[in-house]
């Protein structure tokens, strides 16, 4: 397919518009639907249709479910475990030094979370909001509350 008919494919015809730019319409929502179809075309004719899905998809990692998903691995370790539970249940307040002190390993694991994930926090986008790396309550109060999510 050639890049003329890919720009025909996915804008449509727009004599009015130079090149392959776009106009704003509202015709945004077919431009998904002409995107797929395109995808479709390219990699079916290359024996790859299942890459579609890939690119057009939520197959994969998701770089912003990421510490979501890993929030939710420490939850697990949490509550597998009668120890770390009980520490957690004695309240929020004080919580990193109690682990820490108590539990060296999930410590361990906790700031590879930060150190993975730490630049993330409430309104991230903010320059002047806490990140997790600074304010590490947010992420500890997720985990109590996880760890008492059923599977």
């Amino acid at each position: 397919m050639s890049a003329k008919a890919i720009d025909a494919s996915f804008f449509g015809e727009q004599p009015d518009v130079p090149g392959s730019v776009a106009r704003a319409s509202d015709e945004s929502s077919t431009h998904p639907e002409r995107l797929g179809a395109m995808l479709q075309t390219l990699f079916s004719t290359r024996s790859h249709p299942e890459l579609v899905a890939d690119i057009l998809g939520a197959a994969g990692d998701v770089d912003s479910a990421l510490p979501a998903q890993a929030l939710w691995a420490l939850g697990r370790v949490v509550r597998a475990s009668p120890g770390l539970s009980a520490t957690f249940d004695a309240g929020l307040d004080g919580l990193a030094d109690r682990l820490r002190r108590d539990h060296p390993d999930f410590a361990a694991e906790f700031d590879a979370f930060l150190f993975e994930f730490g630049c993330r926090g409430p309104q991230e986008w903010e320059v002047r909001s806490a990140v997790w790396e600074v304010d590490d309550g947010a992420p500890l109060a997720a985990i109590d509350r996880l760890r008492l999510a059923c599977a």
